[in-house]
């Protein structure tokens, strides 16, 4: 951003972008975005949470986990059968 000279400042004079717009507006827009929630700390998440997150939702993942189950119990019953 440019500041813009306008000739000799009298004292309390507010600072003007380039473009002629007050800075006001660039605080008014930087106050709406916090107060309506676009602004969101960042939060970091380990790669071992986000892996575990991942195995319990996935449904595809349950369905596998449950046919290996279902196969793990029919393992003694063959054996038993020999």
């Amino acid at each position: 951003m440019r500041w813009m000279a306008s000739g000799p400042r009298s004292k309390g004079a507010r600072p003007r972008l380039a473009s002629g717009r007050p800075v006001v507006l660039l605080v008014f827009v930087s106050i709406a975005q916090v107060l309506s929630g676009a602004w969101r700390p960042a939060h970091a998440e380990t790669l071992l949470s986000a892996l575990a997150r991942a195995y319990e939702g996935n449904p595809d993942i349950n369905q596998t986990r449950a046919s290996v189950r279902a196969r793990d119990e029919d393992a003694p019953r063959a054996r038993a059968g020999l």
